[in-house]
């Protein structure tokens, strides 16, 4: 029982590691042997990040401008993850957007260089969530920070449980695929869809639909270009999630 316990807590540290920039020794050598049972974590590991984000938010609110409040906001998220999906979306864009076979847009993916694509989609959402964030109430902003990390983490969770992976020779991304995965999927958009509701009543539907559009839409291009996911994929997922649930809360209130 103890060790089972134990194992938890080891699975809980691989995720925060592989999702934030906080990093402890701690059983780190052992982080790639969890990766696969660490997913169950990812929606927790979101609501964490989200909730130091929410405390941030209201604490800029009562003293901070908007403009600054929103760039500050943007700066955590990003550097949070370590621009880790930032990275993911801009290699994504570079992929799916090249009109290339399949396998030169995966190649291009893999390149370490970002292009045209990938620089203006980057530049584009950065600018959008700003947008969002600066039109958001003092009010509403510290539950949409809260929301805006724990829906792009359960939308890669979500990747994972719905979309077969892509690369046939591995990657990182293929670490975390199982066949539990499915499961675990159902029960982080469950819970994503019980907190949304709880905290804005019948228009946490509207919230949930905003991001489940942006999903649908990723998912679709990814399939059809690549047949399936990477590790790209998932972070860009992660980021097209935090903007909808952004815009969408921009939108409503």
């Amino acid at each position: 029982m103890f060790l089972h316990i134990q194992d938890k807590i080891v699975d809980f540290c691989a995720a925060l590691r592989f999702l934030t920039i906080f990093s402890f020794s701690w059983r780190q050598e052992e982080d790639f042997s969890h990766l696969r049972s660490s997913i169950v974590w990812f929606p927790s590991v979101g609501a964490m990040i989200g909730g130091v984000g929410a405390l941030l938010a209201w604490i800029l609110t009562l003293f901070a401008s908007p403009a600054v409040t929103a760039i500050v906001l943007l700066c955590y998220l990003a550097f949070v993850s370590n621009c880790m999906h930032l990275d993911g979306i801009a290699d994504s864009a570079d992929g799916l957007l090249s009109a290339r076979s399949r396998e030169q847009s995966l190649k291009i993916m893999k390149d370490s260089r970002i292009g045209a694509m990938g620089a203006a989609v980057l530049i584009l959402l950065l600018l959008a969530k700003f947008a969002a964030l600066l039109s958001i109430s003092a009010a509403e902003l510290p539950a949409t920070l809260f929301f805006m990390p724990f829906a792009g983490r359960c939308a890669m969770l979500f990747s994972i449980g719905t979309m077969q992976y892509a690369r046939g020779e591995g990657g990182i991304g293929g670490l975390f695929y199982s066949s539990s995965a499915k499961k675990h999927a159902i029960i982080a958009v469950l819970f994503l869809v019980g907190t949304l509701c709880l905290i804005y009543g019948y228009l946490g539907l509207i919230v949930f639909v905003g991001i489940l559009l942006g999903f649908i839409l990723l998912r679709r291009k990814s399939i059809q270009v690549l047949g399936g996911a990477t590790g790209d994929i998932l972070g860009a997922q992660c980021e097209l999630a935090e903007l909808m649930t952004a815009l969408t809360v921009s939108f409503l209130f």
